[in-house]
């Protein structure tokens, strides 16, 4: 050890040697250095071949002990254009030595450093912003959900769940490269920006996350979100930050209380509608049973959406289509579990198809089982929330403003009502908190129209 680093302080001095004997030797000059001195690209390359020995040479593939023969080199020497004029120069004269592989291999080295040094003492970059509890629900909607979202001090758009603040001191423009990930749950988002002269900026990457591994989730739990920085100069990547935070993830079966005055166009509640999944795994064999009903009901078992068909009408047709999902789920056996809580911040909400499989539902849970097959079957449901409960509705037109209602809860149990009861059941909750226009009376009723949501980009969560 101690040979080593004897070899690396001489190589040091060398350097030195080499740097100093620079400034007295005539011959064409090179660019200027950063000091204002006149380069001789030739007398430094005879100083490189004749000081350095080859004893020397063992030390160089130990990076530990050159790292201060860097640093010398960088402050006392000369900037990159300088690196850029001498390089060959160097190269070529000491060619006919027997160490050219290292020769290069040292040139490469301290050439990397250097340009990196270049770039990092104009471009900084650090960690602005990061989400620190991501809900596994909305955890792929972040973009759209925090659109608006501005920061407090730059008054800024903050990207969410990761900003970071980049700010180039220098003269000359770079290409940024942001890029993030959750160890374990996500792929790398990555963005990339070009950062103007004396300018700073805020920009962040969309972070995709692998939802089947969300959704094994039944408890919180921690991972590390990493961030990385990177000024795309002189063919390579030039390191500008390395962050991590740790960071908690709640199941996707969680109805996260960050939503609240997130999202300006609507509030809060169009997000309900990420539960409402059409393209469950068993969404085929529901329709299947769907068909197969509508044959009892005055149709040919074909799956209209929003066309007559052999029906009266399309409101006939739509109706029949309805009826016959209530038929079929009423049917399943699935029993009513009661919760006022139901799709509150912070509630645990089963999808449609883990109310398929396990037989019980809330009302929310019921009213979204139901909006997720008349969405698959090209219908326009929506959830209406009151007080303490949520039952279904669905356009009677496409794209019209009239809806008809339905009390899901009552399919439910040993005793489901009939279809004509839900119907009556539903339209009689929605008049004593509406007005004929569909304005809410009080302020904890809703409409979550789903077509408007899926209008708006609030997508379905992929719930297998």
């Amino acid at each position: 050890m101690f040979s080593n680093l004897r070899n690396s302080l001489s190589l040091a001095a060398i350097f030195a040697f080499a740097i100093s004997s620079i400034f007295s030797c005539s011959g064409e000059n090179g660019t200027d250095g950063k000091d204002g001195f006149s380069v001789n690209v030739d007398s430094l390359s005879n100083v490189v071949r004749e000081e350095i020995a080859s004893r020397l040479w063992d030390s160089l593939q130990n990076q530990k002990f050159i790292d201060s023969v860097y640093k010398a080199l960088y402050n006392d020497a000369f900037s990159q254009s300088w690196l850029d004029s001498s390089r060959q120069a160097i190269l070529d004269s000491i060619k006919g030595n027997a160490k050219d592989s290292l020769y290069d291999a040292l040139y490469d080295e301290v050439y990397a450093d250097l340009s990196a040094r270049d770039v990092q003492k104009n471009v900084f970059a650090n960690t602005y912003y990061t989400k620190l509890t991501f809900n596994g629900a909305f955890a792929n909607q972040y973009s759209l959900m925090y659109k608006n979202y501005v920061s407090a001090t730059s008054n800024k758009p903050l990207p969410v769940p990761v900003a970071v603040s980049l700010k180039n001191l220098g003269t000359q423009w770079y290409n940024v490269s942001i890029k993030s990930w959750v160890d374990g749950f996500s792929d790398t988002g990555s963005v990339q920006i070009l950062l103007n002269p004396n300018k700073d900026t805020i920009a962040g990457p969309k972070i995709t996350f692998n939802q089947q591994k969300l959704l094994a989730l039944t408890t919180p739990a921690q991972a590390s979100l990493q961030i990385r920085a990177y000024a795309l100069a002189y063919g390579k990547e030039v390191p500008l930050l390395s962050d991590s935070k740790v960071v908690e993830i709640h199941p996707m079966q969680v109805y996260g209380a960050e939503l609240v005055g997130i999202f300006p166009e609507n509030r809060y509640y169009m997000w309900r509608s990420v539960f409402v999944t059409p393209n469950m795994d068993s969404i085929q064999n529901l329709h299947d049973g769907i068909s197969a009903k509508l044959k009892t009901l005055g149709g040919d078992g074909s799956i209209l959406g929003y066309q007559q068909g052999n029906f009266s009408s399309v409101a006939n047709a739509v109706d029949a289509q309805v009826q016959a999902v209530y038929e079929v789920l009423r049917a399943k056996g699935i029993l009513y579990v009661n919760n006022s809580n139901a799709g509150s911040p912070g509630q645990k909400i089963k999808y449609p198809i883990e109310v398929l499989r396990s037989k019980n539902a809330n009302c929310i849970e019921g009213a979204q089982l139901f909006a997720a097959i008349l969405e698959s079957m090209s219908l326009q449901p929506a959830i209406i929330e009151i007080p303490g409960h949520a039952f279904l509705a669905w356009k009677t037109s496409e794209g019209g403003s009239v809806y008809d209602y339905l009390e899901t809860t009552v399919a439910w149990g040993t005793n489901p009502a009939t279809y004509s009861y839900a119907k009556t059941s539903g339209a009689t909750k929605f008049n004593e908190h509406f007005e004929v226009n569909n304005t809410p009376k009080d302020d904890g009723s809703s409409i979550i129209d789903i077509n408007n949501a899926r209008k708006l980009g609030i997508m379905p969560n992929s719930i297998p």
